[in-house]
């Protein structure tokens, strides 16, 4: 089960050791870990080691030290394994469409399931979001800034329908690409004629209205409806991206 160390950086190895036990379910969520001692014994390290490795699961979310009583496994968070998913994607440098396929393969599942599954509270929180990107589209998209402030309140509505799908996985690794494609997409925009030739061929207020369309369908229970506007809205997308790159 735990495994000698014998790296230079060993803490680091430690976290990852753990990291996948608990990933492997191999430490169950709430099971406490082995004291310090104990640990220092099973890796083969000293308790400075296993102090710095414990420092590091507790800053990343996963376990819980209490102290007077022990450590204890937390899980994998969310937000954790978006960190770690992210910067594969960013090593890796994958292209722009081809983040823009796996995120149509997550949203045309996450929107159907969100209109199955929101919440009451869930649609008053896209609907308060699609009212702040309908404030930020009548602003413009004149540089930089403007497109980072549409940006951000793009990811909040897409992540907004993820999180509706209640599907914690989907949501997830749906919350790692959209950074990433929204960083893809400002870089084609540099490079290729600015914003004002974005602007002629998006057409800010048909951004507006595919997200209205994708909303509604949520809020009125439609999973078909919210299938249909997805699709149509990241087909439009990613063809809007392709004749900028090209």
């Amino acid at each position: 089960m735990y495994q000698p160390i014998t790296t230079l950086r060993a803490y680091e190895a430690i976290v990852s050791q753990i990291e996948q036990m608990i990933a492997d379910k191999q430490i169950q969520v709430g099971e406490q870990l082995p004291g310090e001692r104990d640990l220092a014994e099973k890796f083969g390290v000293s308790r400075v080691v296993i102090r710095e490795a414990i420092r590091t699961l507790e800053a990343r979310g996963l376990i819980d030290v209490r102290h007077g009583s022990g450590t204890y496994v937390k899980g994998m968070p969310g937000d954790t394994l978006t960190r770690s998913l992210t910067l594969l994607l960013e090593l890796k440098e994958t292209s722009l469409l081809d983040l823009y396929v796996v995120r149509q393969a997550l949203e045309i599942v996450a929107a159907p399931r969100a209109a199955q599954y929101a919440t009451p509270q869930q649609i008053n929180s896209l609907r308060q979001c699609l009212a702040r990107m309908e404030e930020t589209i009548h602003k413009g998209f004149h540089d930089a800034k403007h497109f980072e402030e549409f940006t951000q309140r793009d990811i909040e509505l897409h992540s907004l329908v993820g999180e509706a799908s209640h599907n914690l996985p989907l949501s997830t690794l749906l919350n790692a690409i959209l950074p990433l494609i929204m960083r893809g997409r400002l870089e084609i925009i540099n490079r290729t004629g600015g914003f004002e030739k974005f602007i002629a061929r998006s057409r800010p207020e048909i951004i507006l209205d595919e997200h209205t369309n994708i909303v509604n369908a949520i809020a009125n229970h439609d999973p078909a409806a919210a299938e249909h506007f997805i699709y149509k809205h990241l087909q439009r997308s990613m063809a809007t991206y392709r004749d900028l790159a090209t």
